[in-house]
């Protein structure tokens, strides 16, 4: 019995075997053909997409974003009052077709999902990624509209009803990711599957000729502006238009002082080197001169020990310079040294004189402030740190300066001298030497003044957004007022920072922006 068994199993599965054989359709060569295509697939297969549009390097503007809302998110909270995707959404699509429709796309569009777009000579391309769980209401909206071409494009009611306006067409591209593309014509619909080759090497890409724009509020000198980059740093390029560069008249030279804009205690900073130093030092050495030779002849020897002392401290001075406010009531101030040992000696000797000539003065006249010099008050870095106090500067100061000094009434002035930073740095304010002190040890290890040589402007901002509205709500200038509130601001915001150089080419620029640190959202949100 168990032997038929096995027989008997062995025969069903040879049978069944020759069955499926013999069920599959031969070609004419007696091969089996396999499973036939449904009638869908072969419909599909039969579809024959256009070519798409040929994607230039260079075109009027063209962008990639992989992940927008979260570009947006580091720009909302300057912005005054809520931002919400879904409306900037509604927003853009409101030029391209009927609000009411509009209305109904924007929900489905995934802002954390990548956008895309080229605009070419007679043809513009948008592609926008689609929320997973919006799919069937995007295919819904459009299943009404009038179709277009055979692949399953429509086109759109138009925003603009007047003759000769524009046509847009619109396209669910399943091979996309089921991105939703918006073209002009069929071949640009097809073309929006290819952005992302074209345009998306790196997480962000714009590119842009200002003068493709046709007529906008401000004129832009450039001839083309580009950038990429991702969510840590953005390069930006800029062709200034031939005889239209913007900074061929300002007096700025290559070098800066961008290390010692990571401070944390900064809020706001510029840092860039002035080319007409030497003929500034120059100017001034010469007005002291004078000054000196009118004296009395009793006083004018003391003139001329002070005047020799400050022309020494001058001509040490390389032209760059920064300035930079933060913590709240301190002013910080750098200079830079051709040579940092003889700036120092320069410096400290002709701050000791004036003191010492001060205090020999107020003997004569009461009225003067009494002045003090202490010496190696503290360290940064390894650096000593010197400090001027002027005694009783509260009286001396208008009110909206009054927050640098101390609580006994006292201007205090920090400073020392760093070889790695290239010169001296200074600040003012009630917590001086300490401030100076931190400063130092904070941007020890970023990039030293040499390394910061090839930069033609730099630039840090910190201050957190809701610290700027008293300023945006200024319905007056009041430079008083101004003065007060920038003085007050504290580096409690994300911190941004920036840098240009100037390239080889005349009129082109580099820019390189560091935004604050952020983190990616989360793709695919489901609407509320």
């Amino acid at each position: 019995m168990r032997r038929l068994l096995r027989s008997g199993r062995s025969g069903t599965l040879l049978l069944a075997g020759l069955l499926a054989l013999t069920a599959c359709p031969k070609t004419t060569d007696g091969e089996a053909k396999g499973p036939s295509k449904s009638r869908k697939e072969r419909q599909a297969a039969a579809v024959q997409l256009p070519d798409p549009l040929e994607l230039p390097a260079q075109p009027d503007a063209a962008s990639w974003i992989a992940q927008p809302k979260r570009a947006l998110d580091l720009l909302t909270p300057y912005v005054p009052g809520p931002v919400e995707p879904a409306g900037l959404v509604q927003l853009a699509l409101g030029t391209v077709t009927t609000a009411q429709l509009a209305e109904q796309l924007a929900p489905t569009v995934d802002p954390a999902g990548a956008f895309g777009n080229v605009v070419l000579a007679e043809e513009e391309v948008i592609r926008l990624s689609v929320r997973s769980d919006q799919a069937e209401a995007l295919a819904a909206s459009l299943a009404g509209l009038e179709p277009v071409g055979e692949f399953g494009a429509v086109r759109l009611p138009s925003a603009d009803p007047s003759e000769g306006a524009r046509e847009w067409l619109a396209w669910i591209d399943a091979d996309d990711e089921g991105a939703l593309v918006l073209a002009n014509s069929l071949p640009g619909l097809v073309t929006g599957r290819h952005l992302q080759a074209a345009y998306g090497e790196r997480p962000l890409f714009f590119t842009l000729d200002p003068r493709s724009l046709g007529t906008i509020p401000v004129e832009l000198p450039f001839s083309r502006v580009e950038g990429r980059g991702d969510f840590s740093e953005v390069v930006v390029s800029v062709q200034a238009i031939d005889g239209q560069d913007l900074l061929a008249g300002i007096p700025i030279a290559a070098g800066t002082f961008g290390g010692l804009l990571e401070g944390e205690g900064i809020v706001a900073g510029a840092s860039s080197r002035y080319a007409d130093y030497q003929a500034a030092v120059r100017e001034v050495i010469s007005q002291v001169n004078g000054q000196v030779a009118q004296l009395p002849f009793l006083v004018r020897g003391v003139g001329e020990g002070l005047a020799a002392k400050l022309n020494t401290a001058l001509r040490t001075w390389d032209g760059r310079t920064l300035v930079a406010l933060g913590p709240a009531g301190h002013l910080r101030v750098a200079y830079g040294a051709s040579d940092v040992t003889k700036s120092r000696v320069a410096a400290i000797r002709l701050l000791q004189a004036v003191v010492d000539n001060v205090s020999t003065a107020r003997n004569f006249m009461s009225q003067l402030p009494k002045l003090t010099f202490r010496r190696r008050v503290a360290k940064g870095d390894g650096q000593d740190i010197e400090m001027l106090v002027i005694h009783g500067a509260s009286s001396m100061l208008q009110p909206e300066l009054r927050p640098l000094v101390d609580d006994q009434g006292r201007l205090n002035v920090a400073m020392a001298w760093s070889e790695r930073a290239g010169g001296g740095l200074i600040v003012v304010g009630p917590r001086a030497d300490s401030e100076l002190a931190t400063w130092l040890d904070q941007t020890s290890k970023s990039p030293s003044g040499e390394q910061t040589q090839a930069d033609l402007v730099a630039a840090s901002f910190a201050a957190a957004p809701e610290q700027l509205i008293p300023l945006l709500g200024m319905t007056e200038v009041d430079q008083s007022a101004i003065l007060s509130a920038l003085i007050a601001l504290e580096a409690t915001g994300p911190r941004w920072q920036a840098r240009a150089r100037a390239l080889d080419e005349p009129g082109r620029y580099e820019l390189v922006l560091n935004p604050p640190p952020s983190a990616p959202p989360r793709a695919n949100l489901k609407s509320k």
